[in-house]
């Protein structure tokens, strides 16, 4: 039966005085703060549902290491990004978008269109995840100038192959796959676009080790950048076909790695293209990716 006007004051009266005694007042703020808790459970069970299906770019959770990231996500689908599955996934997705540009790769192409009007020469690139080789192709169209002497790919065993057997039915005889790091590959221009996070170094400069000598020149793309005093974190991606450890830098520290070692930071850009954002999780939410063209000194 609904409350008249009267009996409502009385009960809100009641409520205000209730409130004010001290014994009700902790027991009703027990109660509210009880059930927020049992609501915010719900929402990260419902998350986690979700995360564990197909929510492809989906983030959860912050680790202390990758092979803790690893064995903490759901058994739904592998949590090895180099198996067939993904690699034939991401075939798909190649062939789908083949030389088509992204929103992404225009500072990319600005950058190496830059350089090559500076130098005046041809690169040696090595594109680090670079796939299939989807920038080469992409980027080869996009661009009039001859700006490729080689153009290495360097990415997992089960991507090579997929790339390897692209290559035999298209003109890139610039193009050649490697599965490691080349050691001895004099590289100008060194370019990674959203790889570099995945890979189980805290430090984003740790390729340098690897090559025989440092690039001239770095491009780095879509690379997730903590602002403020946030530190570097691990977080776990749903890369549709597994599940992937990522880093997520600190922007300082990001940077810093570089400049410590003698690049100059030529120009750095957002990708509003992409986010890491872990619903109830302050800790870890980036609006926006970040991008950078580098230059050794």
């Amino acid at each position: 039966m609904p409350m008249n006007d009267t009996t409502k004051m009385f009960v809100n009266k009641v409520l205000h005085l209730s409130k004010k005694i001290p014994l009700i007042r902790s027991k009703l703020d027990a109660f509210k703060e009880t059930k927020r808790l049992e609501i915010l459970q719900m929402e990260k069970d419902a998350y986690w549902k979700e995360f564990s299906g197909d929510c492809y770019g989906g983030f959860y959770g912050i680790y202390k290491s990758f092979s803790e990231a690893r064995s903490s996500a759901p058994k739904t689908k592998l949590n090895n990004y180099d198996s067939i599955e993904q690699a034939e996934w991401d075939k798909k997705q190649f062939e789908l978008h083949f030389e088509k540009l992204q929103a992404y790769d225009y500072p990319v192409i600005y950058w190496i269109s830059r350089l090559h009007e500076l130098t005046g020469k041809p690169f040696r690139v090595l594109d680090f995840g670079g796939n299939a080789g989807n920038h080469f192709y992409a980027y080869k169209k996009a661009i009039i100038h001859d700006f490729i002497e080689k153009w290495v790919v360097c990415d997992l065993p089960n991507i090579v192959s997929v790339g390897e057997e692209f290559k035999k039915y298209h003109e890139a005889r610039l193009l050649s796959f490697v599965n490691s790091l080349p050691e001895n590959y004099d590289v100008d221009l060194f370019l990674a676009s959203g790889s570099i996070q995945y890979v189980d170094e805290s430090n984003p400069a740790f390729f340098i080790k690897y090559l025989k000598r440092k690039p001239s020149y770095l491009i780095i793309n879509r690379i997730p950048l903590l602002n403020g005093e946030n530190k570097s974190k691990i977080t776990l991606q749903n890369v549709h076909k597994s599940y992937s450890p990522m880093y997520t830098y600190n922007y300082n520290e990001f940077f810093a790695s570089f400049c410590s070692i003698g690049y100059e930071i030529l120009d750095i850009w957002r990708d509003f293209s992409c986010n890491c954002i872990i619903p109830h999780e302050s800790r870890l939410q980036i609006p926006y990716y970040h991008g950078t063209c580098m230059k050794l000194m």
